[in-house]
């Protein structure tokens, strides 16, 4: 069935709905899935029984549901498609009765679900970050993603697979091929180990390429013909790879006989590797991440079968979601991509960034933000080697003159590296940057209240580590207020017109280890309230 007929029908029903909204892109996926799944060869040809199927057994299977909120919109298309029916075919009110009646189990489902669709930003929350937002990212075309998928070797070998199972295989109890069936596929397709092969048909399945809803494991109709070069090919690669990168790790401890709990593994894994970027991870330190989330039954693991990681990433590589450069594991760019889906399906944003030659200073700011060390190290190297020195400058002093005081430490400190002293004495009227442009001047002798501007604005940092509850910030927090005349700084500090005296002044009274230092700043942060509240 083409996409176009789907798109056909689409108008239709939005013809019919007369200017009413309806859930255009949930409706069309319900087509896709009643074309794939359920064997419709013509768009919203519903039969009793196929909605049951398609709620309560393929969207569980094939479709990620976040949350109760988007059950609902699914629930909402089902039932104007259903109306749509109908109104314009001669029909019984058969399938209106059969979705009401599935509804309440099909939220049951979603509801079953939702703690690993919420996991997800819980974890951003206790890795001490924002769980509404990850650091934005550069992706190819879609053009070279889609060229990349078609090359992924773990995808070629499942799809082989499920052309080898022909008319069906025989399938087990639990709907997984027999021992038998496993050693003559392994057999057929020249493969060694056997837990490839179970890997393969998690896979097939998991690609839409096989289906054992027959009663036997087989090439499923609508999916199995999209390899290699249907229209699906790139959504087929994103769902085979999150879904292998979710349960390939159980799929070995079962196939071990083992008793190892992976289920922390793959969502710590899919962070850390994101926050990585293009750096990557050590192989070293995803070891010992799976290490720490399998303590008590890793070392009786390892000592039988190896170390897990290698297994991992072997997988994750050959489908094409990892790549090693030396010690280091990375994402490929097809994996970035699917992984940002992941997470903005999970209602955590991941912006897509432009080239660094199109980057503006506050673009750049932004992304300093969020991310840090090596991984920003190299967006900032990116930034500065497209564009001539001075005129970066004065991008990045513009940005820090109006940005808030976490940008300002950025942008001068980046600046002040670059070694442009004319940039600097272009800003010595500017109030913000004064402070940073006569210390970059070799002038070390400051003000007063130019000093306590720059101790403000690097006490900042702290303040939303305190709010996240980050504790021990005191031996980080003391340093920032200069030794010999802190009573006197205070005084001054307090008076000045920063948006964030007052917070500062109160970190200071929380965690300054000379308790008079402490009591004061707690002191002249009352002033400062005061003061700041009559603006």
């Amino acid at each position: 069935m083409a996409v176009d007929a789907i798109e056909v029908k689409l108008d239709e029903i939005e013809k019919w709905a007369a200017g009413r909204p309806v859930n255009r892109d949930e409706l069309r996926l319900m087509f896709e899935l009643a074309r794939d799944h359920l064997g419709h060869r013509t768009p919203g040809s519903f039969e009793p029984g196929d909605l049951d199927e398609l709620l309560l057994e393929v969207y569980p299977r094939r479709v990620e549901i976040p949350s109760g909120t988007d059950a609902v919109q699914i629930v909402e298309a089902a039932r104007d498609l259903v109306d749509f029916i109908e109104e314009t075919t001669d029909t019984t009110g058969e399938l209106l009765t059969e979705l009401e009646d599935a509804v309440p189990e099909f939220m049951e489902i979603v509801a079953e679900n939702a703690p690993a669709s919420h996991g997800l930003a819980e974890m951003l929350e206790e890795l001490g970050l924002p769980s509404d937002r990850m650091p934005g990212i550069r992706l190819p075309s879609a053009d070279v993603l889609l060229a990349a998928a078609k090359q992924s070797k773990l995808l070629a070998r499942a799809h082989e697979l499920a052309a080898w199972a022909g008319d069906g295989k025989e399938v087990d109890d639990d709907d997984e091929l027999t021992d038998e069936a496993v050693a003559q596929a392994a057999a057929a397709l020249g493969v060694d180990d056997q837990l490839e092969i179970r890997v393969l048909a998690d896979l097939a399945e998991f690609a839409g390429f096989a289906s054992t809803e027959s009663g036997s494991f087989a090439p499923l109709p609508g999916g199995f013909e999209q390899w290699p070069d249907g229209g699906n090919v790139a959504e087929i690669w994103q769902t085979g790879f999150i879904s292998t990168f979710g349960f390939v790790l159980d799929r070995v401890a079962d196939f071990r006989g083992s008793d190892i709990d992976f289920a922390d593994v793959p969502a710590n894994l899919l962070i850390m590797l994101f926050l990585a970027r293009d750096v990557g991870l050590p192989r070293t330190e995803i070891s010992e991440l799976i290490h720490e989330l399998t303590e008590d039954e890793w070392h009786g693991y390892v000592e039988q079968h190896g170390d897990p990681a290698d297994f991992f990433i072997h997988v994750m590589t050959e489908i094409g979601g990892l790549e090693v450069d030396g010690e280091n594991v990375r994402y490929t760019p097809l994996a970035l991509n699917a992984v940002r889906e992941h997470f903005m399906a999970n209602g955590v944003d991941v912006p897509l960034l432009p080239p660094s030659a199109e980057m503006t200073a506050a673009d750049l700011a932004a992304l300093a933000m969020d991310l840090s060390g090596p991984e920003m190290a190299a967006e900032q190297a990116a930034w500065l080697s497209s564009r001539e020195t001075v005129p970066a400058a004065r991008e990045l002093l513009a940005v820090a003159a109006d940005g808030p005081a976490r940008v300002r430490v950025w942008a001068t400190g980046v600046v002040t590296e670059l070694g442009v002293a004319e940039v600097w004495r272009e800003v010595l009227d500017v109030d913000a940057l004064r402070p940073y442009a006569r210390y970059a001047l070799g002038e070390t002798e400051l003000e007063l209240s130019e000093l306590g501007w720059i101790t403000i604005d690097g006490l900042t940092l702290f303040v939303e580590a305190d709010e996240q509850g980050i504790p021990d910030l005191g031996p980080a927090v003391a340093p920032l207020l200069p030794t010999g005349n802190e009573v006197e700084l205070l005084d001054v500090m307090w008076r000045l017109p920063h948006p964030d005296v007052v917070a500062t002044l109160n970190l200071l009274g929380k965690y300054h280890p000379d308790k008079r230092i402490a009591k004061h700043a707690r002191k002249v942060a009352h002033k400062a309230t005061t003061l700041h509240s009559q603006e």
